[in-house]
């Protein structure tokens, strides 16, 4: 009887692995994560490697079982990023399945990978945010002080991420944002720059939520500024010597030696010592061989898909296909976005090979220096190579 017992259970026991098996064999989304900022939700997850249909993302304000039956939004495989908005407070459960290329959806959840709940609270209502936000930012102005950049504004609404951008050209419109670089978030007044010595800068300061819902409006004067501002490349240091040294002479420096009253005449050279000379070889001043452009090893291992995987299709196509214009301006579109430290400084490495190539060593310049804290070695070449151009 006991044995009889052992071998049920036993049969029991394999029968719910299989089945736990079975269950585990099905694809997920995984590494769900949510990023709550106002009344926007950003959500990003790593899509399942064996589904490569659509993502289903299910949200309800009632519960998991609920959101299982609401009308789902449908998110193209390798995006892995979603920004849902909210009218009004409350707890909201989501739910993200996966599906395979012929429809077939995954319902199975998993907490936290493919499910969560988030509480939202909403202080301004969509409706409330005005169409320009001119009456947000206001009386943008620079000010120099010593190495520093000093920004100011005023702000007359403390509901929003206001994004801080600099740029080597004036930033008139929206189109001007793409060459200008992102270098502060949460930006309050008066904030401090330190900018590379020698160039001058604009800046311009524009709601987060302006960018998120593509409705950037740009007033010089008001939320960008009209004059540039640069930090001197050379300053007077404290110990410099202000005045100059003495002059001294020969006779001064040895007074027991003779020295010469008079400039001597220059000799004519001798006929031998003449065509001796001519015989000489003359070197001009060449320039400088022009580098091959170089693709680091993270764009060919890049799987699913984000904001690396865009990078490494503009990097897989145009950068390598030598279309500079081009990739130059996908790549300032794709800096215009805020993206990952990481990831901009890879694309700024980029942007500045292609601005080498277009005989434009200035913004070249400053897309290396800007890179430089993430990439020092695959940098320091380029800069120098910059440099050399800007000689020439």
């Amino acid at each position: 009887m006991n044995k009889q017992k052992l071998v049920f259970c036993l049969l029991l026991a394999f029968a719910m692995a299989a089945g736990l098996a079975g269950q585990e064999a099905d694809p997920v989304v995984t590494g769900l994560v949510g990023e709550l900022k106002n009344n926007l939700l950003r959500l990003t997850w790593q899509d399942a490697p064996d589904a490569k249909g659509p993502v289903y993302i299910y949200r309800s304000p009632i519960s998991y079982d609920a959101a299982a039956n609401s009308i789902p939004q449908i998110i193209p495989y390798g995006i892995e990023s979603y920004i849902d908005e909210f009218d009004e407070t409350g707890s909201y459960y989501y739910f993200i399945a996966a599906s395979d290329e012929r429809g077939q959806r995954f319902n199975r959840r998993i907490l936290p990978d493919n499910s969560m709940l988030v509480y939202v609270t909403v202080t301004i209502a969509p409706d409330a945010v005005p169409a320009s936000d001119s009456s947000v930012i206001s009386g943008i102005k620079t000010e120099l002080s010593e190495d520093f950049v000093i920004i100011s504004f005023n702000l007359t609404a403390a509901y929003t991420n206001l994004v801080l951008y600099r740029s080597i050209r004036p930033i008139r419109d929206t189109h001007d944002l793409l060459g200008a670089a992102i270098i502060h978030s949460n930006t309050i007044s008066p904030f401090f720059d330190i900018p590379v010595p020698g160039i001058p800068y604009y800046y311009a300061v524009i709601p987060e939520y302006e960018l998120t819902m593509g409705r950037v409006t740009i007033y010089p004067g008001v939320n960008s500024t009209i004059d540039p501002v640069e930090v001197a490349a050379e300053r007077t240091g404290t110990g410099t010597r202000t005045v100059p040294l003495p002059l001294i002479t020969l006779s001064t420096a040895a007074p027991n030696m003779l020295s010469l009253n008079e400039t001597p005449l220059p000799d004519n050279l001798s006929p031998d010592a003449a065509r001796a000379l001519g015989n000489i070889p003359s070197y001009g001043r060449s320039n400088p061989p022009v580098k091959s452009s170089r693709v680091l090893e993270e764009e060919f291992n890049t799987s699913g898909g984000g904001e690396e995987y865009l990078l490494a299709a503009i990097i897989q196509g145009v950068f390598i296909n030598r279309e500079w214009e081009q990739c130059r301006d996908e790549l300032n579109r794709f800096i215009a976005v805020p993206r990952r430290r990481l990831t901009e400084a890879r694309a700024r490495f980029y942007l500045g090979q292609c601005l080498y190539f277009l005989n434009e060593p200035r913004e070249a310049l400053f897309e290396f220096l800007e890179a430089r804290s993430q990439y020092p070695e695959e940098t320091a070449e380029w800069i120098q190579a910059v440099l050399q151009m800007m000689v020439e």
